[in-house]
């Protein structure tokens, strides 16, 4: 079966497949990081003198219903909450900050949750481009265990940037093959989850990996490339906008 691009999701596959799909690049994620999850060893480096801390000092915040403005600790205090990367009003961060244990079980949570959010999202955008659920497998498990993922683990915040791209690049995709704006929209807010959190480096990257994507999709239709062209190049530019607000 092939997609219906005004259809929606439709790869090659019975639903059961896609299901196990995810089910075997989460147990990859879980097999990879057991212990870690154990709680046998602990995160390196920068997740542990930098990130791992600021997550719990965000939680300690948040479990006494206030966002972290400004850090007493460091530098004689420093204003947070204008620092991206730190995630002090990431959706994502705040609920696990809010339902975890402890510092240490919430920051692996929130670790790990990220890995799996890049996973799935490659996994969903192969099924998307019609890709059969083994091939799912292979481009998703490949994602997750790629240079960018193992070599920046410690980097939480890069970890955060590229877990969104996949889903990113879905709904601009589709705003491109159903010539509507409203999945452009819903791009342009996951850019914006993917910047609370994210490093602000690849937070300016990622308009860009955009614009490639959709030079791609207009070069290949030789009917329409100039129209299709302008209307891509005001759909990145509505994605960053409602990504910025």
């Amino acid at each position: 079966r092939r997609k219906n691009p005004r259809l929606g999701v439709n790869g090659v596959g019975s639903a059961r497949a896609w299901r196990l799909a995810a089910a075997a690049i989460l147990l990859i994620l879980i097999a990879g990081n057991a212990r870690l999850i154990l709680g046998v060893e602990t995160p390196q480096w920068d997740a542990s003198d930098f990130f791992g801390p600021q997550f719990s000092l965000v939680s300690d915040f948040v479990k006494h219903g206030r966002l972290l403005l400004w850090d007493p600790w460091i530098a004689a205090g420093t204003p947070d909450f204008a620092e991206p990367e730190l995630g002090t009003t990431s959706p994502l961060l705040l609920l696990i900050g809010l339902l975890s244990p402890n510092p240490q079980a919430g920051f692996v949570a929130y670790w790990l949750v990220l890995w799996s959010i890049g996973g799935i999202g490659m996994l969903w955008l192969a099924r998307y481009l019609g890709s059969p659920a083994w091939g799912g497998i292979i481009v998703a498990a490949g994602y997750v265990t790629s240079g960018f993922y193992t070599a920046n683990a410690e980097h939480t915040s890069s970890i955060c940037s590229i877990a969104f791209l996949p889903w990113i690049l879905w709904r601009l995709d589709t705003a491109i093959q159903t010539e509507t704006y409203w999945p452009g929209m819903q791009a342009g807010i996951l850019y914006g989850l993917s910047a609370l959190g994210g490093y602000p480096e690849f937070t300016i990257l990622t308009p860009g990996f955009l614009m490639l994507w959709a030079i791609g999709r207009a070069v290949s239709d030789d009917r329409e490339r100039l129209r299709r062209t302008g209307r891509m190049v005001l759909l990145v530019g509505l994605i960053t906008v409602v990504g910025a607000l």
